[in-house]
């Protein structure tokens, strides 16, 4: 059975739906919330999985439609940024309040020791939309026994 070896989480305080909003740009990648430095993980092994998982709110206009690509993307040591996750998100125009909470949830498999660092982000790709509260972000190390 693995064992879990390091967990680390970013949490935007306070995390609840406060009515800020934090407009996004169409086809622009926003930072949602990232594991680095201190809340970085350290692999300790080759056969190490992480499992990644992330929250955030998005608001929208009441009545109007939107697209979303959500993405989590991994740094090891010093090397280049590389897209580990992605999922495509729409919201219908119908719904009565225009918030949501959205979820993207990946296990992975870097296959290599020292530190690495995972980023969560959103890109809108059609529609209108704001990034909201709450946003958590969290990572855990598993090694195998």
């Amino acid at each position: 059975m693995p064992d879990v070896v390091q967990f680390k989480a970013r949490v935007a305080q306070p995390n609840i739906f406060t009515g800020t909003l934090i407009p996004l740009t169409v086809d622009e990648p926003y930072l949602v919330a990232s594991l680095k430095g201190a809340e970085g993980l350290t692999l300790q092994s080759t056969a190490s999985s992480v499992w990644v998982d992330g929250e955030f709110g998005i608001t929208h206009a009441t009545g109007t439609p939107s697209e979303f690509t959500i993405q989590i993307t991994r740094i090891i040591g010093g090397g280049s940024e590389v897209l580990v996750f992605q999922s495509e998100v729409s919201i219908a125009g119908g719904d009565a309040d225009g918030h949501h909470i959205f979820t993207a949830s990946h296990v992975d498999r870097p296959g290599a020791t020292g530190q690495v660092r995972y980023f969560l982000y959103v890109i809108l790709t059609d529609g209108a939309a704001s990034l909201n509260f709450p946003v958590t972000f969290v990572g855990a190390q598993f090694t195998p026994v």
